[in-house]
């Protein structure tokens, strides 16, 4: 084997470490954007539930203060 080969095959090394370091950081990076958007999402939906349920109580109280009146 030549120094040129063992160069190249360090050199093809080298790249497919930083690849596969890459391919890792990314993942990562990709499951934790999916963490946080299915938080985002359960947050956003006990928001709207709580929003519902305030509207109903509003009304509930609403319609027993007209039938007091």
């Amino acid at each position: 084997m030549t120094s040129a080969e063992a160069t190249k095959r360090d050199e093809q090394a080298t790249i497919t470490a930083a690849e596969q370091k890459a391919t890792v950081a990314a993942e990562s990076q990709l499951d934790e954007a999916q963490s946080k958007r299915s938080d985002a999402a359960s947050k956003r939906a006990t928001a709207d539930r709580v929003e519902e349920l305030a509207e109903v109580e509003k009304q509930k109280r609403q319609s027993e203060r007209a039938n007091d009146a």
